[in-house]
């Protein structure tokens, strides 16, 4: 299973960090409606979650072109 963590870059590490400490502050606005941290974080965990379904590894590396929507409530 693949986690959601690169040790190695810590601004991504402190925005993990703030979305895990404030999981209910908006994150993302738009005219669609807004996004909190927990729902953000949920959808980037849901994608490496497919990622390592296919056959990714940490390390490996990846591009991913994605809608500029939000994702679908939970």
């Amino acid at each position: 299973r693949l986690r959601l963590v690169m040790a190695t870059h810590s601004a991504f590490e402190r925005l993990l960090r703030a979305l895990r400490a404030r999981p209910a502050h908006p994150v993302i606005a738009s005219d669609e409606g807004a996004l909190d941290g927990a729902a953000l974080l949920h959808a980037a965990e849901a994608w490496a979650a497919r990622l390592g379904s296919a056959g990714l590894c940490r390390g490996d590396r990846v591009a991913v072109l994605a809608e500029a929507t939000l994702p679908p409530s939970r």
